[in-house]
C-alpha cells in the first residue's frame, strides 16, 4: 500500500507511525555528540606525496562530518553525515578531502581513529536498531540504509531552491525530533503534476533546478499546484523518492528545527 502511492505521486506522509518515547531517544542521542571533539590531521600533497603542514592541524568534528548538499545554499543550515556504507573500511590510511584542491588531502592521526571508529559503529548500530525493530521494520524491511544525516535549521535559516537528492531507484526518510508550526517544513512536489519537467534534464541539472519565483509563469503554477506543505510533526515521517522533487522551507520560529534524513536502496536480489 506504501510504496503504490509512493510509486505514483513519488512521496508519502506517514503519521503517528513512531512514538514520542522514540523520537525523545534519537534526539537525545544526537544531542550528546561532541561536534567540537578535534581531530588532528597532516594535509598531504597527493601529487607528490607529501605533508605540506610543519604543525600539527586540527578540524572540529563538525568540520569532518558536514554533508551539505553542495548544488544549494545552506545559510543558517548544519547538515552531518552521520553514517556511509563506506565508512566500514574507514581505517588510518584512508584521505579525507576537506577543502576544494581534490590535489590535497588530509590523513588523520592514529590516535584519532578509534574515536571515529567507534562513533560510526555507535551510529550504525543506533540508526539500525531504529529502522529494523520498530513500527519502521514492516515498510523497510526490503531495504539498506545507504546514508544517514542530521539536519539543524537554525533560525532565520533560507529557503531551499527546488531539487532532487538522486534518482528514482532512491527512497528518502525524514524524522522530524521537534515541532514548533512556524519551523517550516519540507515543501514535496506531487510527480504526477510535475515529472513533465525532467524531460530531457540530466540529474545534475535536476539536482539544483532554482526558485520558485524564477519560473516561469506555467511552470510557476504547476509547482505551486503539486506542492505538498502540511507539517511534518512528531511521531510522523515524510518518505521520498530520490528524484521527487523538494525543498526546505525557512525556520520563521526563535528555536531550532532538528531531523533526521535518511537514504535507503533497495535490496539488490542475487
Amino acid at each position: 500500500m506504501y510504496f503504490n502511492l509512493l510509486d505514483k505521486q513519488g512521496f508519502l506522509h506517514v503519521k503517528n507511525i513512531l512514538t514520542e518515547k522514540t523520537i525523545s531517544k534519537i534526539y537525545k542521542y544526537v544531542s550528546n555528540i561532541d561536534f567540537n571533539y578535534r581531530i588532528y590531521i597532516d594535509k598531504i600533497n597527493l601529487k607528490q606525496k607529501k605533508k605540506i603542514n610543519s604543525l600539527p592541524m586540527n578540524i572540529s568534528l563538525q568540520t569532518f562530518l558536514d554533508g551539505h548538499n553542495i548544488n544549494l545554499k545552506q545559510y543558517n543550515r548544519k547538515v552531518y553525515q552521520l553514517w556511509l556504507p563506506q565508512f566500514r573500511n574507514f581505517n588510518s590510511h584512508q584521505i579525507y578531502y576537506f577543502d576544494d584542491d581534490k590535489n590535497i588531502g588530509s590523513l588523520i592521526y592514529q590516535k584519532n581513529m578509534n574515536y571515529i571508529k567507534s562513533f560510526r559503529i555507535d551510529n550504525e548500530k543506533f540508526f539500525y536498531e531504529l529502522f529494523y525493530t520498530t513500527n519502521l521494520s514492516h515498510i523497510f524491511k526490503n531495504y539498506n540504509i545507504m546514508g544517514i544525516k542530521y539536519f539543524i535549521n537554525e533560525p532565520g535559516c533560507n529557503e531551499q531552491d527546488i531539487h532532487i537528492d538522486d534518482d528514482e531507484k532512491s527512497i528518502f526518510v525524514t524524522i522530524p525530533l521537534n515541532y514548533n508550526e512556524k519551523f517550516g517544513t519540507t515543501l514535496i512536489y506531487n510527480n504526477n503534476i510535475v515529472n513533465k519537467y525532467k524531460k530531457n534534464k540530466s540529474n545534475n541539472q535536476l539536482r539544483k533546478m532554482g526558485n520558485l519565483n524564477d519560473f516561469n509563469t506555467e511552470q510557476k503554477n504547476d509547482f505551486l499546484k503539486a506542492e505538498y506543505k502540511e507539517p511534518i510533526k512528531i511521531g510522523d515521517i515524510l518518505i521520498f523518492k530520490g528524484d521527487t522533487f523538494h525543498r526546505g522551507g525557512k525556520n520563521l520560529s526563535n528555536e531550532a528545527r532538528h531531523f533526521i534524513h535518511i537514504w535507503l536502496k533497495k535490496h539488490i536480489k542475487n
